[in-house]
């Protein structure tokens, strides 16, 4: 059995937003492989179905993204999971739009809902499959720390993809799908 986490924040006000791509990711899966988002478990949307044979658990953290290690600690301790079962899709600020990047394991790369992770597991090794939301600013050419833009990558993050951003960012969902069922092996 695996479990895939999007993040993502709940509410119609961030549904399309950046920094709800785990969650578009999530949906994609679901539609593609007809699950559906049935339960409340564990502070988290469920749904469980098949892949090609194999059991699959999506779930999607009621906790907001900042917030999202609660829920995934749950949800491994409440289907007897290891942090070698679970993938975890997030958006990525560093990582230009239509870019997807998958690791099995590392640090949160700045990722407060990647960090929350990292402290209730107490471990970087898990799997993440990191989608593109950029484009960013070349910080070191001008001079300006991150903290100093906070506000404005704050906003970008909780901002909606522009009509002229959505196909890239279908296609990079796509990309991210051809991608999980390589490290499934589905």
């Amino acid at each position: 059995m695996k479990l895939l986490v999007g993040l993502g924040n709940p509410g119609e006000k961030y549904r399309k937003t950046r920094h709800n791509t785990g969650f578009l990711f999530l949906d994609k899966v679901s539609e593609q492989c007809s699950i559906s988002f049935k339960k409340r478990v564990c502070y988290s949307l469920v749904g469980k179905g098949r892949i090609r044979g194999k059991e699959i658990i999506l779930a999607k953290p009621l906790t907001y993204v900042n917030r999202s290690g609660r829920a995934v600690r749950e949800l491994l301790h409440f289907y007897k999971l290891t942090e070698k079962d679970l993938l975890v899709v997030l958006d990525d600020f560093s990582l230009p739009l239509g870019m997807v990047r998958l690791r099995s394991k590392g640090s949160s790369g700045g990722h407060n809902g990647l960090e929350s992770i990292i402290e209730a597991l107490q471990t970087e090794d898990f799997p993440r499959l990191r989608i593109g939301i950029g484009p960013v600013r070349d910080l070191a050419s001008n001079g300006i720390g991150r903290e100093e833009i906070h506000e404005d990558w704050v906003s970008f993050v909780l901002s909606e993809f522009t009509p002229e951003e959505r196909p890239i960012l279908e296609a990079s969902l796509k990309e991210g799908i051809e991608t999980l069922r390589t490290f499934l092996k589905f």
